[in-house]
């Protein structure tokens, strides 16, 4: 008999058993229907969401749409790409320091942003680029706030 540590008709006897399939299937179930499962928080807040297209070989702007009630100002604007945690472009605007602007690797030479962050500018697009893009601002004294933006490439 096979089975996983442990095991000797526990639980989970091995990959090919009735319990170990639904214990599977279970789990799956529970990712596929959770609403992290394929965008982080995006079913928790409300966000504002915009639609962009664009053709490839040209360049196309997404827009950083917040609803700014505060009254401070932006101190660091973030993208983020298809439910990613980590950023691909950064622009950090507190005062005082230099305008830092971080592009992964991939992106370096084709995206940059306004001054005040709230427009990415992305040149010479290709298929690859098209998907769903997350834009988060943190400001001084205030709560952050999020934007989505799905972006089409023809």
């Amino acid at each position: 008999m096979t089975g996983w540590a442990g095991g000797r008709g526990g639980l989970c006897q091995g990959p090919g058993t009735t319990t170990a399939t639904s214990i599977t299937l279970l789990l799956t179930s529970i990712l596929a229907l959770s609403p992290r499962g394929l965008h982080a928080d995006t079913s928790t807040t409300n966000w504002h969401l915009s639609n962009v297209s664009g053709v490839a070989g040209t360049q196309t702007q997404l827009p950083c749409i917040v609803a700014n009630t505060q009254k401070g100002s932006p101190t660091l604007v973030l993208w983020y790409k298809d439910g990613t945690r980590i950023p691909f472009y950064t622009l950090d605007l507190r005062e005082g320091g230099n305008k830092g602007e971080y592009v992964a690797n991939e992106y370096k030479g084709r995206v940059t942003s306004d001054m005040t962050g709230s427009k990415l500018l992305i040149k010479h697009l290709k298929g690859s680029d098209a998907g769903d893009y997350k834009c988060r601002v943190d400001f001084d004294n205030d709560p952050t706030l999020s934007a989505l933006v799905n972006l089409t490439v023809f």
